[in-house]
């Protein structure tokens, strides 16, 4: 009878959470179909060096010519810009698509990373349920999901990019899993730190697809953006470090994946560009240029992070002072590296909130990690963290539901 009830619960639950995603796609697609190309959508569109005569881009060599253009003459960003300048070739139907593709995607990478690192395994409906809730998260928690998640030049510089960086760091972590503080691979493992099976094929078959999957990877990871690309290799470098601390074996991919993501941060920020937009920033005197930047990330923290920051917080307190629960080695790394992709931001002369982003995935992400630490502490728990997230869940779509309102004269 207990397996019955079991098994009309996961049917409930698997209704419910395809209902509630079904709504969720419906949402931020008729958002994005509202959205059109605006404000630098309509530079980009253009070969960029022609400023006078403004010709549209036509294919990928003028893409490829507007970028060396770009990259002497006004940022580093070029990846990003790359893929922005293509899908605004592609255009509007197929940059909607895509940004909802890449949406749920982050819903999805953050879930899988939760699970593994934590060790648990959920059904169809629970996974379901929490890459609608991380949706609802990345509004709730956003202090400009307008501007980074629907302008399609926001998009490319950090909804589509901040996937790749979560593929980067989740190959990274999962090594760390791999091999516990005993030094041993966990044991059927078969992740690219399994120590003990390098002499058999199927890991040197995982080892040479690593390293292939590495090279652009880790280099768009690097090449992304000023602050989140030197965090994924600070996290890269950490993560070899602790490794290497518990007798395990580092592997190629692994200082592959380091030393590539260090060369595209290098290219992203010594960029000549950079140099010549700059000449355009009314320059201050010392003082008030350092008041500014602290003024910048304290806003970065006290305003634009603060939620996330507050939630993850919270929730590291309930996991060490109330259950008594490590936290792990993976889940510090996260919390660090937010830290870290927050505190960069010091470094630059302005602070948007679109460039909160990075950071406020990070922190979501460690937010599902000790989300799912606790409920394997206390499984009662499960049912609290799921009333919280349909609040969050509800907060978010609102939010979008309120934009969409107000932009139709609803309201």
């Amino acid at each position: 009878m207990k397996t019955v009830n079991e098994k009309n619960k996961n049917i409930i639950l698997t209704a419910v959470s395809v209902i509630i995603f079904l709504i969720t796609l419906g949402v931020i697609w008729i958002m994005h179909r509202t959205i059109h190309f605006q404000m630098d959508d309509l530079w980009y569109s253009t070969k960029l060096y022609d400023a006078e005569n403004s010709p549209p881009i036509e294919n990928i060599k003028d893409i490829f010519e507007a970028q060396v253009w770009h990259y002497f003459n006004w940022g580093g960003r070029s990846v990003t810009h790359t893929f922005l300048q293509m899908t605004l070739l592609a255009g509007e139907l197929f940059a909607d698509v895509l940004n909802v593709i890449m949406t749920v995607l982050t819903g999805l990478i953050i879930m899988l990373i939760s699970q593994d690192l934590s060790g648990t395994k959920r059904g169809f409906g629970r996974t379901l349920a929490g890459i609608s809730i991380v949706i609802g998260m990345l509004h709730a928690f956003n202090p400009d999901w307008h501007l980074n998640m629907y302008w399609q030049s926001g998009s490319a510089n950090y909804l589509h990019i901040t996937v790749v960086i979560l593929l980067f760091i989740w190959a990274y972590l999962h090594a760390l899993k791999s091999v516990p503080a005993t030094g041993k691979a966990l044991e059927g493992s078969s992740g690219p730190a399994a120590t003990d099976r390098d002499n058999k094929g199927a890991s040197v078959g995982v080892q040479v697809a690593y390293s292939l999957i590495m090279i652009p990877v880790a280099l768009f990871t690097g090449w992304s953006n000023e602050n989140m690309g030197p965090t994924a290799f600070l996290i890269a470098v950490a993560t070899v470090f602790l490794i290497r601390k518990r007798g395990g074996k580092i592997a190629f991919w692994m200082i592959e994946g380091a030393a590539l993501s260090l060369i595209g941060s290098a290219l992203c920020i010594l960029a000549p560009g950079n140099s010549v937009r700059s000449a355009y920033i009314e320059e201050k005197g010392l003082i008030a240029e350092l008041l500014g930047r602290l003024f910048g990330i304290s806003r970065g923290a006290l305003v634009y992070l603060f939620i996330a920051f507050l939630t993850a917080m919270v929730l590291l307190g309930v996991l060490l002072i109330f259950l008594k629960e490590k936290a792990g080695a993976e889940v510090y790394l996260i919390l660090g590296s937010a830290v870290i992709s927050w505190g960069a931001m010091i470094m630059s002369p302005h602070y948007p909130e679109r460039a909160a982003y990075g950071s406020m995935v990070l922190l979501i992400l460690a937010i599902f990690l000790m989300a799912e630490k606790i409920i394997r502490a206390k499984k009662e728990s499960v049912i609290l963290f799921y009333t919280t997230g349909a609040f969050i869940w509800m907060r978010g779509i609102f939010l979008v539901l309120e934009f969409y309102a107000a932009k139709n004269y609803w309201i």
